[in-house]
């Protein structure tokens, strides 16, 4: 009998709004809006921004949104900003619940930036968000998992400004459009490959000097999960998504603030699918007419509509949506800026908010895409000349908008004329990215290898393979880990696990046969003995211990123990039993940080399957022959 020894050391629903008072400015003082290139502010995988890691349900904490790398291209004072635009993207979610974003030292509010489905979401959203005298935004979330954060803009007023809030601007005001649909590639017949860059023209769209672009942006009939990402042409592309889909063949629309270089935007589109491309509107650059029309005012969240406490909104219904609760607005507002959910809708399906007295446009301003699951998305939107708009609801489903912010001007008045976008717009495909490709020892995942290049050590597929577990240290959620996990590593090498019964006592390192199994689980606390005498004390997140027979001049597993601690947080227990069972099959550690198999686990290690890591379980697995 040979041993083999491994170890793995471990390193309701709810719209955003903003809180109310803003500090940098009085009420009826309006921010212009500066565009920057994308500075990440926060991502809990790294530990970048703030002193928390990965984000655990019901913690609060904060971003400084206003970072050095930030504040060297404004070319403003810090607290001449009074609010912040920014991506956040939620992911490796433990649960379904919703994010919250506000500015940090005033109470947090019963609001969302986004709303995850379930466990192992990916969800994006754009926020605009106020931001205290330190540039702080707070941070809240009942899901838990991963924050990313980019801000893409800010909103400024001027010191000068603040003692004249009449004093006219040029550059930075908003000058929407009803929601005109300038591209779609379905239309073109040129849907984009994965990992596709294609340039978009809005030459005849936009002024020459226009600083940024209001889009909503469309990601559908996708190849494979990923995301979409928009930015200004001739520059790289931004380690951003403004629009993620989880899944292939899926629907879903973010809006975006962009900014524009030549009247030029990129799109890159890491999943693949169609494209469809909305202008909202612009912000107007340096050679514009001076106004204090399209200049933003922050105001103190308000709800508009809730139907869940008047019924759900019917197929094919038209919804008015006024204003008159946000009283903060009046009569001086031509456009405002909130959130629009779908709340429980009835199944894929979409909501389009428009200007009342108008025909209805046909971009989506939120899309749905699965039954039950809410879906929220920020919404700038232009007013009719009652200061409403109406609410086309595709599908059966509960609604809800809320209103944190106004662009100054005239219901029912663009704020410049003739604003509409003239059809004809210019796209043309460009690059082809290529994927990235894993370091050579990626690769090197089995044992060891014979003279052909076959494993030399690893199960023989061609008989049962006896599973007995010992959960009565796990929670339940540990258990549905182990559960994803096992499935993930059945589904990758074929091999027949099956999951013959339990166990009681916790197994030192060839004890699997003594409780009827090939291959036994068990989930320890940190005290237990044998766990304390097979790690010396070392801070480890689990240990794999295979006995081997030889047959034939080969070693085939058939007494393996693998042991997991139930003190980690729930994402890291998931990546350690996978990283676990990988070596329980047959792997060893891998050189390259994006596998499974890397030797250091930590909360943001992947829960996916790297391309290593799936030629390796390949290898080790029911194509590699029988006994």
């Amino acid at each position: 009998m040979t041993a083999l020894v491994l170890a793995l050391l471990a390193g309701p629903v709810a719209v955003l709004g903003a809180a109310p008072g803003a500090h940098a400015a009085p009420a009826r003082a309006g921010a212009r809006f500066v565009a920057v290139r994308p500075v990440r502010v926060a991502d809990s995988r790294l530990d970048f921004g703030t002193d928390f890691a990965a984000l655990n349900a019901g913690q609060e904490t904060f971003v400084n949104a206003l970072p050095g790398q930030l504040q060297s291209q404004l070319g403003v004072a810090p607290d001449e900003v009074v609010a912040v635009v920014v991506n956040v993207t939620l992911t490796r979610t433990e649960r379904a619940g919703h994010l919250t974003l506000w500015q940090y030292g005033q109470p947090r509010p019963a609001t969302a930036a986004l709303n995850a489905p379930g466990r192992l979401a990916t969800v994006s959203n754009m926020a605009t968000v106020p931001v205290d005298e330190w540039g702080r935004v707070g941070v809240f979330t009942n899901t838990g998992g991963e924050l990313i954060a980019d801000v893409q803009g800010v909103y400024v007023v001027d010191a000068a400004r603040r003692s004249d809030p009449a004093a006219p601007v040029r550059a930075g005001r908003l000058v929407p459009y009803v929601p005109t649909r300038v591209l779609d590639t379905r239309q073109l017949g040129t849907a984009l490959l994965p990992r596709q860059l294609a340039t978009l023209s809005l030459a005849r769209a936009i002024p020459a000097d226009a600083i940024a672009v209001v889009l909503a942006v469309t990601a559908t009939n996708t190849a494979r999960p990923g995301y979409v990402t928009v930015f200004p042409s001739g520059t790289r592309p931004p380690d951003i998504s403004h629009v993620t889909v989880d899944e292939a063949g899926q629907t879903r629309t973010s809006q975006v603030i962009t900014a524009v270089q030549n009247q030029r935007l990129q799109v890159f589109s890491a999943a693949g699918g169609d494209v469809l491309v909305d202008l909202l509107g612009y912000y107007t650059g340096a050679r514009a007419p001076a106004s204090v029309n399209g200049l933003f005012h922050v105001i103190a969240p308000t709800r508009v509509l809730d139907t869940r406490a008047t019924g759900p909104l019917a197929a094919d219904s038209v919804t008015r949506v006024g204003f008159d609760a946000a009283s903060a607005i009046g009569a001086t507002a031509g456009a405002v800026a909130g959130n629009v959910v779908a709340v429980d809708p009835a199944g894929p399906g979409y909501l389009t908010a428009y200007p009342t007295g108008g025909p209805r446009p046909e971009p989506a301003t939120v899309s749905a895409h699965a039954v039950g699951v809410s879906v929220a998305n920020h919404a700038t939107l232009l007013l009719g000349g009652d200061g409403a708009v109406e609410l086309f609801a595709r599908l059966p489903t509960h609604a809800v908008v809320e209103v944190y912010g106004y662009f100054a001007g005239r219901p029912g008045k663009r704020l410049l004329p003739d604003a509409r976008v003239p059809a004809e717009t210019r796209w043309t495909l460009g690059e082809i990215v290529a994927a990235d490709t894993p370091p050579p020892a990626s690769t090197n995942f089995e044992y060891g290898t014979l003279a052909d290049g076959t494993p030399a050590e690893r199960w023989d597929p061609c008989r049962r393979i006896d599973l007995a577990v010992n959960f009565g240290a796990a929670s339940a959620e540990q258990v549905d880990m182990f559960s994803l996990a096992l499935a993930k590593v059945v589904a990758a090498t074929g091999l027949p696990i099956v999951l013959v019964g339990g166990f009681d006592r916790t197994l030192r390192p060839d004890g699997a046969s003594d409780v009827g199994a090939d291959l036994a689980v068990q989930v320890v606390a940190p005290t237990d003995p044998v766990w304390i005498e097979q790690t010396g004390g070392v801070n480890s997140a689990g240990y794999t211990y295979g006995m081997a027979q030889v047959a034939g001049g080969r070693y085939w597993f058939d007494d393996v123990v693998v042991t997991v601690p139930n003190t980690l947080p729930l994402m890291l227990t998931l990546h350690v039993f996978m990283h676990e069972l990988g070596h329980a099959v047959g792997l060893q550690h891998v050189g390259s940080r994006g596998e499974v198999m890397y030797p250091r686990g930590h909360h943001a290690s992947p829960v996916e399957w790297g391309p290593g890591d799936l030629a390796g379980l390949a290898a080790v697995g029911a194509g590699a022959g029988c006994r």
